[in-house]
């Protein structure tokens, strides 16, 4: 059933009708990532052949919703229409489209076999430019040259849509309306500020990604082809949200980073606020429930596998990467080179699928192991790759050891700061600065819990009987327990009221935690409340540990705690395609995905991102062709002489 806000595209056959002209068709899939501007999510319907009805059998009834809802745009009327998958916009007199007395008129041959029917009750000039403006990033001096285009061969198909639409409808309409509707789609074409791809994937408050039905950009289909900047993704671990403005005035490489870029005011974690469930969402726009890395450290009964963060062998197993897929397989898919450097588990495949150069996360520690990863990085972008990813944890081994105030701290944001300063020099050098799109996020935050910060250690073993459970996993911030299942209640009645946590059975884990709904979480989830760290068992059942069964080592700083400002984090940004020194609001970790899949004019997979979130850091692509090409100015135009040609014709 077709709800408002929501498009149907009904099939009608006039020949024969591949099936990659309807709903898998790019130029279908803009026009349903448009309608989602006007409310709702958005959901292709196709009639098969045998199904649809003849033209002669379809009425234009306003109350069978299913089949009509009419455009209205004073003068004249314009109803948008698909020909074997392709736009045209034939002109319609008003008492064709609506009858007095709820009289039904039969819809001749001149309506054409595909319809896009946006059901909403008003629809707005504004929206009428947005679904033309769609094309116009191909009408740009291609008014002779027939490429491989969504909009493909736009002479060939002006003059159908002249032919059909003007010649039949012009005899009625007359002169003046053909001039209307040229000197519309000259404003049209020239007025719109929309992207060519927009991104509308489920909301950030879903648990569960919508289908690929329900999400734009989720259907698999290549984007139109385009000139697309490369992008480099620069992941720096435990990067907290404030450390920029700590140290602003001893740094010169990411104010110059940012003076020509854009700076989210923070961005909000996951949680848990752990690296390889953060990296995962990073890679993906998914919360842990959706991709299925759930923590650092993992346990499947089913296949009697530890997930271990300190364990490269445990990690790398492909059970666990299976769930979801990340940004550099869809690009690897759409023959996009990528290269990955030290970045979680790239060198995993998914679906057999692997990117073309990859080196996964080991401990990589210190400033120069940094610097070299920045200059593999420029020079895979000098190459042919497309999506450079690389990653350090410089600065979170650094926070972990000394507290996110020290002085060692600080100067490991000195030495990050002159590196970057470095890079940017390089990129200037080589040329790349106007040719690569550059995003530093990072996984999460970091708190103080040495001396001084009045943290309180939970020994978690004085409170589980060892013997009751087959695994104990995680630490600190975060715990979950696996006991036998005849002792799920013992345990957990044993754990209920303790100071410093919150205790929560599997099916009463808060939904905003976006966490409970995968096979792997455990029977008990424990949560650490500020200032509180939770102490692993001193036993074997207890993941991580050391060979000693030592169940933690102090630290001065941590991460993993939910609703704590210091677990924000950072998102920097620059290049042709973002706005100029801005300061955006804050963001979600969820959200960063879409971007890097909008810049790479990527199909987004399903994800929990909100693309309004971040759109407004981007230069609208009607900005940058209009700032770099007269072109469109000169094509739309070259319509007002063809559409009067054909007419005379």
């Amino acid at each position: 059933m077709v709800r408002k806000g929501q498009i149907a595209i009904a099939t009608f056959p006039h020949g024969p009708v591949r099936k990659q002209t309807t709903s898998s068709h790019p130029i279908n899939l803009a026009f349903s990532r448009l309608t989602n501007r006007i409310g709702g999510q958005t959901h292709l319907e196709s009639t098969t052949p045998s199904s649809a009805p003849r033209h002669e059998q379809m009425w234009t009834d306003k109350r069978d919703r299913r089949y009509w809802h009419r455009l209205t745009l004073h003068p004249p009327f314009v109803h948008f229409v698909f020909m074997h998958g392709h736009l045209h916009i034939p002109l319609v007199r008003e008492e064709d489209m609506q009858s007095p007395r709820g009289r039904k008129n039969q819809v001749t041959r001149a309506h054409f076999p595909f319809v896009l029917r946006p059901e909403s009750e008003s629809v707005s000039p504004r929206f009428i430019w947005q679904l033309v403006s769609q094309c116009s990033p191909y009408l740009v001096g291609q008014l002779g040259a027939l490429a491989n285009d969504p909009c493909a061969q736009p002479v060939t198909q002006m003059r159908v849509f002249l032919q059909m639409g003007v010649a039949r409808c012009g005899r009625i309409f007359g002169f003046v309306n053909i001039l209307l509707v040229a000197l519309f789609l000259v404003v049209a074409l020239n007025k719109a500020e929309v992207t060519a791809y927009e991104y509308h994937p489920t909301s950030a408050t879903t648990t569960s990604p919508a289908s690929s039905e329900e999400t734009d950009g989720s259907s698999g289909v290549t984007p139109p082809p385009s000139p697309v900047n490369k992008l480099l993704v620069i992941m720096m671990d435990g990067f907290r949200w404030d450390y920029y403005d700590q140290s602003k005035g001893e740094l010169r490489g990411f104010p110059l980073f940012l003076k020509e870029g854009v700076q989210a005011e923070w961005v909000e974690p996951i949680f848990p606020s752990e690296s390889y469930p953060a990296w995962t969402t990073i890679s993906t726009g998914l919360h842990p429930e959706n991709h299925g890395i759930l923590a650092n450290y993992m346990f499947d009964l089913k296949h009697g596998a530890v997930f271990d963060l300190d364990d490269d062998s445990s990690t790398s197993k492909v059970l666990w990467w299976q769930d979801a897929e990340p940004i550099w397989i869809t690009a690897t898919r759409q023959n996009k080179k990528s290269f990955l450097h030290l970045w979680s588990r790239c060198d995993v495949p998914f679906q057999e699928i692997l990117p073309h150069r990859c080196s996964g996360y080991r401990p990589a520690p210190g400033i120069d192991q940094f610097r070299n990863t920045l200059n593999l990085a420029v020079d895979s972008l000098l190459k042919d790759y497309e999506l450079a990813m690389v990653y350090s944890e410089h600065l979170d081994i650094v926070g972990h050891e000394f507290g996110p105030y020290s002085a060692e701290l600080k100067q490991t944001m000195r030495d990050l700061d002159d590196a970057m300063y470095d890079f940017l020099d390089r990129m200037a050098d080589t040329g790349l600065d106007d040719k690569v799109n550059v995003i530093v996020v990072s996984d999460h935050g970091m708190t103080w819990i040495g001396g001084g910060s009045g943290t309180v250690y939970v020994p978690v073993g004085d409170y589980v009987n060892s013997s009751y459970v087959y695994k104990v996993l995680g630490k600190g911030a975060m715990m979950q327990i696996a006991p036998y299942s005849r002792r799920i209640d013992t345990v957990y009645e044993n754990l209920k009221g303790r100071r410093g946590f919150d205790v929560y059975r599997r099916d009463e884990i808060p939904d905003e935690y976006h966490f409970k709904n995968h096979r792997l979480v455990q029977e008990i989830l424990l949560v650490a409340q500020p200032n509180f760290y939770l102490q692993g068992l001193q036993s074997s059942q207890q993941v991580p540990r050391s060979p000693t069964y030592v169940p933690f080592r102090p630290q001065r700083g941590t991460h993993g705690y939910t609703n704590m400002t210091d677990m924000r984090t950072i998102f920097f940004a620059r290049g042709p395609d973002f706005k100029k020194g801005i300061v955006h609001p804050p963001i979600h970790l969820v959200d960063e995905y879409q971007l890097f899949a909008k810049l790479l004019h990527l199909p987004a997979q399903p994800n929990n991102g909100t693309w309004s979130k971040v759109a407004g850091m981007l230069v609208s692509a009607a900005r940058r062709a209009s700032s770099s090409s007269p072109g469109v100015t000169l094509a739309t135009l070259l319509l007002v002489p063809l559409l009067l040609i054909l007419h005379n014709d």
